[in-house]
């Protein structure tokens, strides 16, 4: 009767004889592969779990994406580039050209823009952080909503001490809160988030932000709705 090790030095030869096999299969189809639109099968060996093994047919066709000997398709011709490499001041696209009109708000008109994403987790943050201030631009009442990891952008940041900037772009989110602050604009963080979330105190906030309750949050969504305010949330799932 085989013993468990015999077992298992068997399995080994055999799975070491099969792979050495797909490997001269492999070499013989790269070298003298079919003719095109030809058909090879051949066969491998599978082990089980258990110990069994069971025949698998494994099917390859031709072209190969590479050249091999005796073929009758040409690699040395290459499609040559002829364009100039793109240089400093070129442009490729017309960036003068502008389709909509330029809306400006009525008097009295308000815009609010909301943020549940994290700060660096993607591009959305900063795109409506200046859409934010493009809004104030237009002549809206504009306030920035911040919770859930909104509150993220609203916190102070650098590093080694807060302000410095560890790299290019550190302190963008911090740059452009601050600037639609300086400009008028209201800005408004969860307390909820802030702390449940992300261990922040009221103290973390760039100056200026106004902190508030979890249950403001809707309030001031509606609100905003009531007042027939244009309303642009920011999402990251």
């Amino acid at each position: 009767m085989e013993g468990r090790e015999d077992t298992e030095i068997r399995r080994y030869r055999e799975k070491k004889k099969a792979n050495l096999a797909l490997k001269n299969v492999g070499r013989r189809y790269q070298s003298a592969p079919p003719e095109p639109g030809g058909e090879k099968f051949f066969e491998r060996t599978q082990f089980g779990g258990n110990g069994d093994t069971k025949q698998i047919f494994k099917h390859a066709t031709v072209p190969l994406p590479f050249p091999f000997e005796g073929s009758s398709q040409d690699f040395s011709a290459m499609p040559e580039v002829t364009r100039a490499a793109n240089q400093p001041g070129d442009f490729l696209v017309d960036y003068e050209e502008k389709v909509f009109p330029d809306v400006k708000a009525e008097p009295g008109e308000k815009a609010l823009v909301t943020f549940h994403t994290v700060a660096f987790e993607g591009s959305i943050g900063l795109v409506n952080l200046l859409q934010a201030s493009r809004l104030m631009n237009k002549g809206f009442e504009t306030t920035i909503l911040l919770y859930g990891p909104g509150v993220t952008l609203g916190v102070q940041r650098g590093f080694p001490k807060l302000g410095d900037a560890a790299f290019d772009g550190h302190l963008n989110f911090n740059a452009r809160i601050q600037k639609f602050m300086d400009q008028g604009g209201k800005v408004y963080a969860c307390r909820f988030a802030l702390q449940a979330l992300y261990g922040h105190g009221e103290g973390a906030l760039i100056p200026g932000i106004r902190p508030i309750n979890p249950l403001d949050v809707l309030d001031v969504i509606l609100m905003h709705r009531k007042e027939g305010a244009f309303i642009l949330d920011t999402w990251t799932l």
